[in-house]
């Protein structure tokens, strides 16, 4: 029962932070305040000041990694779906995404 009560905090601790780091970024919109990069390192921060080394957090939260299977299949089924699409404009996808990258790289 305990390391289920322990799974449900670093769950709660991870999707905090992360809402927290959302929420800042909204304020003030710059690379460094990214909720993917600022996010990771608030964790390690946590985990450093509390002395619970890496390997316990990932067995706690689990969830998570476990969250991510479903995440990836629902992205990936529809690549696979218009994969011959995809391949015919390789190119101008290549350019769009390599143009909308740097836009939003220069923007912040």
């Amino acid at each position: 029962m305990a390391d289920f009560i322990i799974s449900l905090l670093c769950l709660a601790l991870t999707l905090l932070v992360y809402y927290v780091n959302k929420r800042l970024y909204r304020r003030k919109q710059t690379l460094l305040l990214m909720p993917l990069v600022m996010t990771p390192v608030v964790l390690v921060a946590l985990l450093l000041l509390t002395h619970v080394s890496w390997k316990d957090y990932i067995a706690e939260s689990h969830w998570l990694i476990w969250l991510l299977g479903p995440a990836t299949l629902a992205f990936a089924v529809p690549v696979y779906e218009n994969l011959e699409i995809i391949k015919r404009h390789w190119l101008s996808l290549s350019v769009g995404v390599l143009t909308a990258t740097l836009v939003a790289v220069c923007s912040s």
